[in-house]
């Protein structure tokens, strides 16, 4: 019971920081946050060696899943890669 309400809840917030910068953050359930974990860290691994760390890549690798997907479409498209360096 405590769970269902605590579900209720779920959330995405940002705020701006400074420097041009933001956190964003979620609030949802645990399984949903591993499974969103695994989805980015798999992104991020094919990514190259570019220079990049491994926390740069999936702050990419997140940004390439939400925004650079075609609508519709569960995996993102080769060659629309659109991160910061």
């Amino acid at each position: 019971m405590r769970h269902r309400r605590r579900r209720e809840d779920r959330t995405i917030w940002h705020r701006a920081t400074e420097d041009g910068m933001a956190t964003w953050t979620a609030f949802l359930p645990t399984p949903q946050a591993a499974q969103l974990d695994a989805a980015v860290d798999a992104h991020a691994a094919t990514f190259g060696d570019d220079g990049r760390t491994l926390n740069q890549k999936r702050v990419d690798a997140l940004y390439d899943l939400v925004v650079n997907r075609p609508a519709g479409d569960a995996t993102p498209v080769a060659g629309r890669r659109r991160w910061c360096r």
